[in-house]
């Protein structure tokens, strides 16, 4: 009995059949991954041409203190280069030294145009950048680590508050904002 009935199972057209679906499934998983090189390959480009007319928008998921505690953030916070003017909404969790409470009286929120903006190769294909605002009384440096996927880092420091790392994404399909 058991041998008429794996006969039946395992007959010359079923075993085609599963060998055509196998194919076809191997077929459409080398597909998937040419098309997911391909879109990767596609955010390379669009990150590079951001960050080469520094036109770009970072928003920040988490944000760091010194003292090691990262804080996952829910709300809408940014960093936003375009051409001449760099814009900052970021929140501040850390410790300030100059007569204010803590955080520092609010967060990091401010607009410039007055800035230097220094950018080099980093590692892995993506992009360090400096940027020093100008008329900024409380940021003194800001540094991006830019990945060639868009995951960037972005250090901060300042007057009369303790550094703060903040990481992010840039959006590619939203314009720079303010």
């Amino acid at each position: 009995m058991f041998r008429n009935f794996a006969t039946r199972i395992f007959s010359v057209p079923a075993i085609i059949i599963v060998m055509l679906l196998g194919a076809n499934n191997f077929c459409q998983g080398q597909e998937d991954e040419a098309s997911k090189k391909e879109k990767k390959e596609m955010t390379k480009q669009a990150v590079n041409n951001a960050v080469e007319v520094r036109s770009y928008y970072i928003l920040a998921n988490q944000a760091s203190t010194q003292r090691g505690k990262n804080i996952n953030l829910t709300s809408t916070y940014f960093i936003s280069v375009k051409h001449d003017t760099l814009a900052c909404d970021l929140p501040y969790f850390g410790q300030s030294y100059a007569g204010t409470g803590y955080g520092g009286g609010g967060g990091v929120n401010f607009k410039s145009v007055k800035y230097s903006y220094d950018e080099k190769p980093g590692k892995k294909g993506g992009w360090e950048i400096t940027i020093k605002p100008e008329d900024s009384k409380d940021v003194q440096v800001i540094q991006f680590y830019i990945g060639p996927e868009g995951f960037t880092t972005i250090n901060m420091s300042f007057t009369n508050r303790s550094a703060m790392r903040y990481s992010g994404v840039i959006e590619l399909d939203r314009k720079s904002q303010q």
